[in-house]
């Protein structure tokens, strides 16, 4: 599981790639892609490239409903690519991942009050 990439476009490559090369095939992410001091751009890049499971987090939901997040280093929406703006507004508020425990909620923040 991947929490909070913040943006981080850079730093979530050694993850992944250790994730890949030690047979870790089912990665997820708990959303708030786009506060960051890093690139929400690349980052949205990175996870959707990869496949990775990702729920729409809090950040990601003001900064979509609201077009900008009062954070020191949030993304303006303006920067993102229509792409990567696509990717995060189709991300769902929650994901339910069957375990060997049994299933597991992932989800980011109030998910089930933000239900819109």
């Amino acid at each position: 599981m991947i929490g909070d990439p913040n943006a981080e476009g850079v730093s979530p490559e050694p993850a992944l790639e250790f994730f890949r090369t030690n047979g870790i095939e089912d990665i997820v992410c708990t959303g708030d892609v786009l506060t960051g001091q890093g690139n929400a751009g690349l980052c949205c890049q990175s996870l959707r490239t990869r496949n990775i499971q990702t729920v729409r987090g809090n950040h990601d939901r003001w900064l979509i409903r609201f077009g900008d997040v009062r954070e020191k280093y949030a993304t303006h929406l303006a920067e993102l690519s229509l792409e990567s703006m696509r990717w995060l507004t189709d991300l769902p508020l929650t994901i339910d991942l069957p375990t060997v425990a049994g299933p597991a909620l992932l989800c980011s923040a109030l998910s089930r009050v933000w239900q819109r």
